[in-house]
């Protein structure tokens, strides 16, 4: 299991320098702290931490690892700024995610009035599913330049980019008919349901 940001032995102090020390278990579960460190490697990915972080009210954003809630391979929690990229990720691939995930965060306004419109059954259940989607499309795209610019400093390099099934699309609406599952369609379906289907 990876532990981000702790503190150095030798910076613990005397009783614990007198610990005997343990081999550090090796692992490929995605360090959060090592995502981060990797997006700021590169301007397009710093960027991207940037703009999400100030949409946080310029709080830096939470980024964890574990089972996204989802169903997903990641996901953002909008409200509490905190992004949960699946511990069965790469570094390689948990960066990609959270960079599209930071770019979602990004557009906490955005997301943040649908959901307020959901709240009030004030949109329409079709509406409410292409309005979400046509951000997270435009977040992919974001993505997708990201990883160009990036992908040797992630860690990617001779990897494909975990959102390269999207490069063929010619706009949103050929990516909505043709290119999103119905499953990810229905997320956004589900929770209109929940909250105003009578």
């Amino acid at each position: 299991m990876c532990i981000a940001g702790c503190t150095p032995r030798e910076e613990q102090g005397e009783a614990a320098k007198k610990q005997p020390t343990t081999e550090a278990k090796k692992t490929t579960e995605p360090c959060p702290l090592q995502v981060e460190e990797n997006l700021k490697k590169c301007d397009e990915g710093a960027a991207i931490f940037e703009k999400a972080k100030k949409a946080n009210g310029g709080k830096d954003p939470n980024i964890v690892v574990g089972t996204p809630s989802s169903g997903f391979g990641a996901e953002t929690d909008t409200a509490t700024g905190t992004i949960t990229l699946s511990k069965n990720s790469d570094p390689c691939l948990a960066t990609q995610d959270a960079s599209f995930e930071l770019a979602n965060l990004s557009r906490k306004k955005d997301f943040d009035k649908l959901d307020e419109q959901l709240a009030t059954c004030t949109i329409s259940r079709d509406d409410y599913i292409k309005s979400n989607e046509r951000i997270e499309y435009e977040n992919i795209k974001t993505a997708l330049k990201a990883f160009d610019s990036c992908k040797d400093k992630w860690g990617c390099t001779g990897k494909t980019a975990d959102f390269e099934w999207a490069r063929g699309v010619k706009n949103f609406d050929d990516y909505f008919k043709n290119f999103l599952s119905n499953d990810h369609k229905e997320h956004y379906g589900k929770a209109w349901d929940s909250n105003c289907k009578k």
